[in-house]
């Protein structure tokens, strides 16, 4: 199940979290990961995990239209080079 693979592949420098976990299952839960982020034995850091989804619409368009992603959780400041999104 990738809701419990993302539990148990979070990890610094990805963002925590601020709600959406319940008994160690991921829900309504949005992961926005750089480009070229490969998921092998473990899932990339992403650069933005939050939810619930509806109140992070904001922080998924930044992430997505931002070349430059800048987070800061838990007194650690967080940077990513992020690839503008074409207009389709």
């Amino acid at each position: 199940m990738v809701s419990k693979r993302l539990a148990a592949d979070r990890r610094a420098p990805q963002p925590e979290e601020e709600c959406c976990e319940r008994s160690g299952i991921l829900w309504d839960l949005v992961a926005v990961y750089p480009p070229g982020a490969t998921w092998n034995d473990r899932m990339p850091t992403a650069v933005l995990f939050n939810g619930p989804v509806v109140d992070v619409k904001a922080d998924i368009e930044s992430s997505l239209t931002s070349p430059l992603k800048v987070t800061r959780t838990r007194g650690i400041l967080i940077s990513s080079v992020l690839s503008p999104v074409p207009e389709w």
